[in-house]
């Protein structure tokens, strides 16, 4: 199955001007988010049902289960489910900052991303796979490679940082 063109500049505009609030804790709230969007969200009857869950850490623990349940039953309704990791822009920001903020200077090297972020890579992999969708992790390529392309390996998101995990 083909997938429609995106507009790559448009999508990083929409959210380039969201903000994050609220929290406070390191897991995110993606079962209230689901939840809204599949419970509370106007759909219209002949539309194409996506949710696109974009977040730096993994749901709350006790979420779990729910999420699971909610997404089977989303996908097997026809809809879907697509998760974009954005942990490796946030990592680079933070670190960027709090160099600046010591030392009054760029930072020349980020660090690597720390292994506990493999969490939500893990955990939003899943949902994306369970949900039909995909995972996309911001950062991991330049941003010229994240365009629509007929070849096989962009439509599977090699090359652009998507990631369909093994299960």
């Amino acid at each position: 199955m083909d997938r429609p063109h995106v507009n790559v500049k448009k999508v990083q505009a929409f959210f380039n001007g969201l903000v994050a609030e609220g929290g406070g804790d390191w897991p995110e709230a993606v079962r209230a988010g689901l939840e809204t969007a599949m419970r509370q969200m106007k759909w219209r009857a002949d539309a194409k049902r996506v949710i696109i869950i974009v977040g730096g850490s993994p749901p709350h623990a006790e979420d779990v289960p729910t999420i699971r349940k909610l997404v089977a039953e989303w996908h097997a309704k026809g809809g879907v489910i697509s998760t974009i990791d954005v942990s490796l822009r946030l990592h680079e920001e933070h670190e960027r900052m709090m160099h600046r903020w010591l030392y009054g200077e760029e930072l020349k090297q980020v660090s690597p991303l720390p292994e506990f972020y493999k969490e939500l890579t893990d955990s939003f992999g899943e949902i994306a796979h369970q949900g039909g969708g995909e995972l996309l992790t911001l950062g991991r390529t330049p941003p010229s490679c994240a365009t629509s392309s007929s070849s096989p390996s962009a439509r599977s998101g090699e090359g652009r940082g998507a990631h369909r995990p093994r299960m």
